[in-house]
């Protein structure tokens, strides 16, 4: 979240985009550890591209937070009522409160979620650019940005287009 939050901001001071991305590449392209355990046959990639193939090992969150948001359907079962975060589903509370949300309030639920966070984040790039100096422009920038990455991240592992990655 650090590196993705210093490219933006590098990229709002108007340093040119080509600099951003090939630096971005280089920089990724070091793999390490990192690139070995992407090659695995159930490296965090493959979890999510058959995540019920591997329910029973690493791919145990995303089918469990699939079945959730499965199981809330468009109005979802109730708020309080959602049965995958008894014993199901790990870290309910906190990395997968998306999944406990689309169970609860279903569909309907998560749109307006993802609606409050789009109205945070315009609102808030909208005060930033109104702010009178630069460091104020910045400032703003970065923390609607830092609460409208966090935001669109947490949804995208509960909905398995991310691994559950620490």
């Amino acid at each position: 979240m650090i590196l993705v939050m210093t490219f933006v901001m590098l990229f709002c001071r108007g340093t040119k985009l080509a600099y951003i991305l090939i630096r971005g590449c280089r920089g990724h392209s070091g793999g390490g550890a990192a690139g070995n355990d992407l090659a695995k046959p159930a490296g965090p990639f493959h979890r999510l591209l058959e995540p019920f193939k591997h329910r029973y090992d690493v791919g145990y969150q995303v089918a469990e937070s699939l079945i959730s948001f499965g199981s809330g359907g468009f109005s979802g079962v109730g708020l309080g009522d959602s049965r995958q975060k008894l014993f199901f589903l790990p870290e309910a509370h906190t990395d997968f409160i998306g999944a406990i949300i689309g169970e609860e309030l279903g569909f309907v639920g998560v749109a307006l979620l993802v609606f409050a966070f789009v109205l945070i984040l315009w609102r808030g790039l909208l005060a930033a650019f109104k702010a009178p100096d630069e460091y104020g422009v910045y400032l703003g920038v970065g923390i609607t940005l830092f609460i409208s990455i966090q935001a669109f991240t947490n949804l995208a592992v509960a909905e398995g287009m991310l691994p559950p990655r620490g």
